[in-house]
């Protein structure tokens, strides 16, 4: 392919002419945009599109913000080994074909820590569902990821990390390798750096994907001569569509500009098709606080949109959802909230209802503290803070100074082949929809050790959820975790030391804790 340069002159002359030569973009009258269409075509008005209704005295329109499902996260972090047990996140893309709901999201595995700045760890995942709710990961076989092919990663040709996908599905593209088309946010290499720029791939099946530009990554990374946008730092996926025969994405930058703006700004660029893309962008969005400048170095704070749009396209109207960013002179202080965006030409995007949060972000589930961990508070001879399940035939479990991951005691579980054995902490408060990790250090003396249960309980007091891990026998001290979502209803867990019927040996159990996902630590 032939390398795309942005120079000062070409930028203006490019920028003079709107870009649109450079891209191929087919070019449309200039009219105004109405709620017209063809003959047949559905229009769509909204009560908030006051270009469509612009005759708005005396109405009043209300905004009303969404509920989340009690069921969140419907697509939640894998476990320990698959590769997104870091992070399941949607920076992606939902399409319905026929009667099943497509999704392909960005993962990170526990690679993250062993790569460095390395961005292979970003990989593309995908689920499916039929309602929207429940979701699936299949086993794809495509990519082999730490030596086996039992995941959900799709295979990407050449491998490349992606940190924000959009897919777009075309049934009717004469070319079958065309009838998905994704485009990826990834890195350049700029002279050591890692800044973002835009990749794209073509699939006939949303699986398998292939480089339309003919990428050569090193390091997981593009090279310049590979960039079809200027070499300069962007984030160009926030949002993908088709708009009047032309493809657009909605992205980010704070690079300057003629207008200069505080921080991101949404930006779009535009491409006749989907390969050679504008070489200049649109400011398409940026919030009002933005119009004031905070000065160099302060590019965390102040209010801002995040990502660009994400795109719901309604045939003659845009609308979708945009970040808004509230910043803060340290990064673990920035919170992010959704916003709500309409547009009636495909390029400018505004606000229905002024600074209206569309959703809320949410926050991070309360700790949840183990009593006694340790087993070093005796109460009668017996841990506090924990429970024996009645009545004991022939086991024992126990307070022990002969075994300590730390302190000076453990709990000692004998159990007996034919009778189970049950240790439980206190019920603690959890919250539905939230996925919590329990985690355990054991160490084997003879036979099979005590299993680790995460359990979950509604108002009721009845069990309506448990997940448990089988240590594997080891005379040294090992930890294993057991990760589960509280499902719908739930109101409290506990942990659970559990020797089963068919088991029998003697194990040490020590520093049991039970984390919301959020909390646990990645490092």
């Amino acid at each position: 392919m032939e390398s795309v340069r942005f120079t000062r002159r070409a930028g203006l002359a490019g920028a003079a002419a709107g870009g649109l030569a450079l891209a191929g973009v087919r070019a449309a009258a200039a009219t105004a945009p109405t709620a017209t269409a063809a003959a047949g075509d559905e229009i769509t008005i909204f009560a908030f599109d006051q270009v469509s209704i612009p005759f708005v005295q005396n109405l009043k329109v209300e905004l009303r913000t969404p509920v989340k499902h009690p069921a969140n996260p419907v697509v939640p972090r894998g476990g320990p080994g698959e590769p997104d047990s870091w992070a399941a996140q949607f920076y992606g893309s939902v399409i319905k074909v026929g009667s099943v709901y497509r999704m392909w999201y960005c993962a990170v595995g526990d690679e993250r820590n062993e790569l460095g700045g390395r961005p292979e760890w970003w990989k593309v995942a995908y689920a499916e569902s039929t309602d929207g709710v429940t979701w699936v990961k299949p086993d794809l076989g495509l990519v082999s990821y730490r030596g086996n092919t039992a995941n959900n990663l799709v295979a990407m040709d050449p491998g490349i990390g992606v940190l924000n996908v959009k897919v777009l599905y075309e049934p009717d593209d004469p070319d079958p390798d065309l009838r998905y088309k994704m485009a990826a946010h990834v890195y350049w290499d700029n002279r050591g750096n890692n800044h973002g720029t835009l990749a794209l791939f073509g699939s006939p099946d949303g699986l398998s994907w292939t480089s339309l530009t003919g990428i050569t990554p090193v390091d997981s990374m593009l090279e310049e001569i590979d960039l079809v946008i200027p070499a300069l730092h962007a984030e160009p996926v926030g949002g993908l569509y088709r708009w009047e025969g032309n493809y657009h994405l909605s992205g980010q930058n704070g690079n300057p500009s003629v207008r200069p703006y505080h921080g991101r700004v949404a930006r779009g660029w535009i491409s006749g098709d989907f390969v050679t893309w504008s070489q200049t962008n649109v400011m398409a969005y940026a919030r009002t606080d933005q119009h004031t400048l905070l000065g160099a170095g302060r590019s965390l704070e102040g209010e801002q949109q995040h990502e660009g749009v994400s795109v719901w396209n309604r045939g003659n109207v845009l609308i979708g959802t945009v970040g808004r960013w509230h910043g803060a002179a340290d990064w673990d202080d920035v919170s992010i909230d959704l916003g709500f965006v309409i547009s009636n030409d495909g390029v400018n995007f505004r606000e229905p209802a002024h600074e209206f949060t569309f959703l809320q972000r949410g926050g991070l589930a309360p700790p949840v503290t183990v009593g006694n961990p340790s087993f070093e508070v005796l109460a009668g001879g017996w841990p506090a803070d924990w429970t024996l399940d009645p009545p004991p035939r022939g086991q024992t479990a126990a307070s022990s100074t002969a075994q300590a991951h730390t302190g000076t005691r453990s709990l000692r579980v004998q159990n007996v082949a034919g009778t189970p054995i049950g240790v439980r902490s206190a019920r603690l408060p959890a919250q539905a929809g939230t996925p919590y990790r329990a985690s355990m250090w054991v160490l084997t003396e003879s036979g099979v050790p005590a299993q680790l249960f995460l359990e979950y309980f509604n108002a009721a007091g009845t069990r309506i959820g448990s997940k448990f891990v089988q240590p594997a026998a080891s005379g040294t001290w090992q930890q294993v975790t057991v990760t589960e979502t509280a499902p719908p209803g739930t109101e409290t867990l506990d942990a659970m030391v559990w020797g089963t019927t068919a088991a029998e040996g003697v194990s040490y159990h020590d520093d049991i804790a039970v984390t919301p996902v959020d909390w646990w630590p990645t490092s």
